[in-house]
């Protein structure tokens, strides 16, 4: 899903962390896929009925989608248990389908189904916060598990909720950066790159060139591991070759070993 974001004059980049529901809140997650995808159908069929019966009827804005919300609500208690941002943008989102649609830049939007293996949902960052080094605070699932948030530094925007295939889960954000330029100091310096350093400032300080120890560091390291990668997938090819597997793979065919090879 995509979300609209206000204009800031402070930049925004994105943010992807992994997260390790418990199984409750695993089960919570499959009904907030589903209760966007239930609201997401129901619009749809709404905006259908609207354009077959009458193509000359007004479009349902944004503003008229939300203020049927409450009655949907009341209609069907389960959409109560989703956080009723994510709601709101669904309604944003449909609406600039349909508007998309009839303005001829877009297909008619269609039906989600349930059967897609990758699942989310998108909410406001109302209350959603970083509870440590690895553990965030989610609307209606409240603390979760998570990989490192150290990478996250600045206002959260937006958040998004989604599983893969593999049933990882994962959350998506969009942050604002706390400061976008450095204060002003209103003075000048002069640089001046030399031989016996990478550069020498005017005010006397002194850069030293940049030492290759670190790089060489790094080229043993990952030496060290394609040389062992390549052992194993020799060994896995072999073993698949001997037992005749179907559609067995050769060693040029091993990720983790061409990773190595690149790095």
């Amino acid at each position: 899903m995509t979300i609209r974001k206000r204009k800031s004059d402070l930049p925004e980049y994105g943010v992807k962390i992994r997260l390790y529901p418990t199984l409750v809140q695993q089960a919570k997650l499959r009904q907030f896929f589903g209760n966007d995808r239930f609201l997401w159908n129901q619009l749809v069929s709404l905006y259908q009925e609207r354009y077959k019966n009458n193509k000359s009827l007004k479009l349902l804005t944004e503003f008229d989608l939300n203020n049927l919300l409450p009655a949907l609500k009341n209609e069907y208690p389960f959409l109560k248990a989703s956080d009723s941002s994510s709601f709101q943008i669904v309604t944003r989102n449909i609406s600039d389908a349909w508007e998309a649609f009839f303005a001829g830049t877009r297909r008619k939007p269609r039906f989600h189904s349930k059967h897609n293996a990758k699942q989310s949902y998108t909410g406001k960052s109302s209350s959603i916060r970083i509870m440590g080094k690895r553990n965030m605070f989610l609307p209606k699932l409240r603390r979760v598990r998570s990989s490192k948030t150290g990478v996250i530094d600045g206002k959260i925007k937006c958040y998004t909720i989604s599983i893969d295939a593999c049933s990882r889960y994962w959350l998506s954000l969009i942050v604002e950066k706390k400061s976008a330029f450095l204060p002003k100091t209103g003075k000048a310096v002069g640089i001046d790159v030399g031989l016996t350093h990478l550069a020498i400032l005017s005010d006397g300080r002194k850069f030293d060139r940049f030492s290759s120890d670190f790089c060489e560091k790094q080229a043993e390291i990952w030496q060290s591991k394609s040389s062992k990668r390549r052992h194993l997938a020799f060994v896995k090819s072999q073993q698949e070759a001997n037992k005749k597997v179907l559609g067995a793979k050769s060693l040029s065919d091993y990720r983790n070993w061409q990773k190595a090879n690149v790095a």
